[in-house]
């Protein structure tokens, strides 16, 4: 094993809870930093001594989708390992969206693409997860000087109005709030205390079966995080029947079963969707988007 590499895949990242609003600077021990919450697929580049390899939270290998990202990170010592977003651009805004056309072999249909690297793991012969953030951010700085487009180092705040007006105005650009961190914290999933506030709040799902033609589902069958099942509504638009039907394509059992009034057939695999419930705990829960970055991870 090469004596620099002290991390390899898989490893656990942190994730930040919900809350309702940012918090104040006092409120957060050992100081805050407030970053953008990027639109994209958290990546890991790992940087290995067969290369960079970047992989989704749920392990995925998204090498393949971004091989100038890669490229760029060749720049890095063996041992490296950092924590950040994937984002696609269209047009000046980050799509989520789009990042699915880099699956295509048609690169004509790629969409630019910038990897925001907002942590770092490791160093050539270093674990570095037991440091405070303010240390691995010194860290980082270090490690990525001289790093252009499309790697970049995710610009933050410790003052709450400055964060206040990036969650006001950033949305035009297609962030989705704001990530809160204490200074101090360690990267360990369940001590890290990281938060973060979305403009318009939406919950992670399980989809378990579809409506309709599977080529192009009607809707959607999921469970909650609270426990409930139920079917989505309005109808899908035809881009994201497409995509779900995309997914689904071979797993989707012949059995019918009946929610309520509707007849659904399960879906033979685990794949994670956004939702949005329009209103109250018995309003309707509209489908958002297909996690792509994030298949079979939990809720």
């Amino acid at each position: 094993m090469n004596e620099h590499v002290v991390l390899r895949p898989p490893v656990s990242l942190v994730r930040p809870k919900r809350v309702a609003a940012i918090p104040e600077e006092t409120g957060i021990r050992g100081g805050a930093w407030y970053e953008p919450k990027l639109d994209g697929y958290r990546a890991v580049a790992w940087c290995l001594p067969g290369g960079v390899r970047l992989h989704s939270r749920a392990g995925l290998d998204l090498t393949a989708m971004v091989p100038e990202v890669a490229g760029a990170l060749e720049r890095l010592p063996v041992g490296a390992v950092l924590d950040g977003e994937l984002c696609a651009v269209v047009g000046g805004r980050m799509e989520f969206g789009a990042l699915a056309r880099r699956r295509s072999r048609d690169r004509s249909r790629w969409p630019a693409v910038s990897y925001a690297v907002f942590d770092v793991l490791a160093v050539p012969g270093r674990d570095l997860r037991a440091l405070p953030l303010r240390k691995r951010q010194e860290e980082l700085r270090t490690l990525l000087e001289g790093s252009e487009p499309p790697v970049q180092l995710l610009f933050g705040t410790a003052e709450k109005a400055v964060a206040e007006v990036w969650f006001r105005e950033m949305g035009a650009v297609g962030s989705e709030g704001i990530v809160a961190k204490p200074l101090g914290s360690v990267y360990e999933p369940r001590r890290a205390g990281w938060v973060k506030v979305r403009h318009s709040e939406t919950a992670d799902a399980k989809l378990v079966g579809v409506v309709g033609g599977t080529a192009r589902p009607e809707a959607v069958v999921v469970d909650l995080p609270d426990g409930r099942r139920a079917v989505t509504s309005p109808r899908l638009g035809s881009a994201d029947a497409r995509v779900v039907g995309g997914h689904v394509a071979g797993d989707v059992g012949s059995e019918a079963r009946m929610l309520g009034e509707v007849l659904w057939h399960p879906v033979g695999r685990d794949l994670l969707i956004e939702v949005r419930e329009e209103s109250g705990r018995h309003g309707a829960v509209r489908f958002v988007r297909v996690r792509e970055d994030e298949e079979g991870a939990p809720g």
